[in-house]
């Protein structure tokens, strides 16, 4: 997984001592819209990583460029979630 750069947006991180608090925040997010429509663009698999370039489409009326970048551990389990605007 390559380390963020400048120009890059950082939108959210996954870490494990936060990880309740974005749960909580990403199922709000889902509540709070009536329709989401997300398109898989192009999809990336490593050994411990992936990732997704997603088109997002918020209510008919917000398009997200999106591409998400997660990170596995030794379990294969997600560690880290990054997602990246534009």
């Amino acid at each position: 997984m390559e380390p963020h750069r400048p120009g890059q947006r950082r939108l959210y991180a996954v870490s494990r001592g936060r990880k309740d608090a974005v749960l909580a925040e990403t199922r709000k997010n889902f509540l709070d819209v009536d329709q989401l429509q997300i398109e898989v663009r192009q999809f990336y698999e490593g050994k411990n990583c992936a990732a997704a370039q997603l088109k997002i489409v918020v209510n008919r009326k917000i398009e997200l460029e999106v591409v998400d970048a997660i990170e596995l551990n030794a379990d294969q389990k997600v560690c880290s979630i990054r997602a990246y605007k534009g």
